[in-house]
């Protein structure tokens, strides 16, 4: 089974090449402006005080956590597109990076589909213009929770898989679900990335008990 320090070294090159690419793009990409359903996003903080227009926004979206992302980064950068479009990639290199480290941790041998998965889910978007689009930003920021609560689930079964030890992944699923709802259809998915960790562990908890808790 890897340990946390390796997983981090074997990464870090990747992540440090996607993290570069996203600030070289921002750069030579500048002010692109603002479009579409942008606006509307916006409208809710320009109208609205703070935290005020965050309540507003929970209660008309009904995805409270995009509108604290959103609204935060006006409060702090106001019409900014370029620190905009910088944390849009920073979103998508976080997000890949969770999903090739949950990769990994499943299936230890095979580091390099790990890896090549991570680049592909890196790279492949961000040759489309909805990655530079704000309001696409609730997706990404929706995967960032939900591969977290991923690799939470995988350390819960490493620690012995206790009952307690369920709150932090269940609560990052429900942040990921408040963000936006695709990762709903996802949750059917996470046992593929625990079992195989499971099988490997000497000292686990019975089929049964792991099959409810799961």
């Amino acid at each position: 089974m890897t340990n946390h320090k390796t997983e981090l070294n074997y990464f870090l090159p990747f992540v440090l090449l996607m993290t570069a690419y996203s600030v070289i793009v921002t750069i030579i990409s500048g002010d692109l402006g603002f479009e579409g359903d942008d606006w509307w996003i916006f409208s809710w903080p320009y109208w609205n005080s703070f935290p005020q227009s965050v309540f507003i926004y929970a209660r008309e979206s009904l995805r409270p956590l995009e509108g604290v992302y959103w609204i935060g980064l006006f409060e702090i950068f106001g019409f900014n597109k370029i620190v905009f479009h910088f944390f849009s990639l920073m979103l998508l290199v976080l997000a890949s990076s969770l999903m090739g480290a949950c990769l990994l941790k499943a299936f230890p041998a095979r580091r390099l589909l790990a890896a090549s998965a991570m680049l592909m889910a890196f790279f492949i978007p961000t040759v489309s213009c909805l990655t530079f689009v704000v309001t696409t930003d609730n997706s990404r920021l929706s995967m960032v929770f939900f591969w977290a609560c991923v690799l939470a689930f995988q350390r819960w079964i490493e620690r012995g898989g206790k009952w307690s030890d369920l709150l932090l992944p269940v609560f990052l699923y429900i942040c990921a679900f408040l963000t936006y709802e695709a990762p709903s259809l996802l949750i059917f998915s996470i046992p593929l990335f625990v079992i195989p960790i499971y099988f490997r562990l000497a000292d686990s908890p019975s089929k049964f008990e792991f099959a409810m808790k799961l």
